[in-house]
């Protein structure tokens, strides 16, 4: 419970705190700039505003794993997925690309508080502890650093190969083989998807 509050406090912030810089930096775009920001600075706004819940839906989906309810958890992603999609329709056809982030980020929050109040209630309860910052939580559980770094490096590997590759096939091949490169690795994706999904919701909760 300690380290499920740490881990969500620590992500709040780090949220917040890149959305503060996200904000900050399109404010200071001008009118005139070329980056197409200006002209679309609400819905910038917006999307960084749906940063936050965003994180907080992804770390309290994996808890519903970790919590030895993967069904619950996956068919938390399912409906937050078939959600958003219809949040998105209604979205662009009410408001264009403005309505489509507004549309996301009200079905968001929504999913959460659902689904924060299904894992405070799945929780074992237990005597309440001191209150601790979330960095001595962390370090006081061995291995924890050195999982989520792994886990990340993991994440960052497979676009950089892609893009590494492609860049090679482009380079040597034309566009038209690099072309069918992606096609090629659009199956990959999509069954990576599916798997990425089983490993999150069913062995790394086995692993921890």
């Amino acid at each position: 419970l300690s380290l499920y509050r740490a881990f969500r406090r620590t992500l709040l912030v780090a949220s917040f705190v890149g959305g503060a810089a996200g904000v900050v930096f399109i404010l200071l775009q001008h009118d005139s700039s070329s980056n197409g920001l200006a002209a679309n600075r609400i819905a910038a706004l917006v999307a960084i505003l749906s940063v936050p819940a965003l994180a907080i839906l992804s770390l309290e989906r994996n808890v519903l794993a970790v919590l030895e309810k993967p069904r619950v958890a996956a068919l938390t992603t399912l409906v937050a997925a078939i959600a958003l999609v219809a949040s998105t329709y209604a979205g662009v056809k009410w408001g264009g690309i403005t309505g489509l982030y507004i549309g996301n980020l009200v079905v968001n929050v929504a999913i959460i508080i659902l689904v924060a109040r299904f894992v405070r209630l799945s929780m074992p309860t237990g005597e309440p502890q001191a209150s601790q910052s979330p960095l001595s939580v962390i370090r006081e559980e061995k291995g924890v650093v050195r999982f989520c770094t792994l886990i990340h490096f993991l994440a960052l590997g497979s676009p950089a190969a892609y893009a590494v590759s492609r860049i090679v096939t482009l380079d040597s091949g034309g566009s038209a083989m690099a072309g069918l490169m992606g096609a090629v690795f659009g199956i990959g994706v999509a069954v990576r998807t599916v798997l990425s999904q089983a490993n999150a919701l069913y062995l790394v909760p086995l692993a921890s």
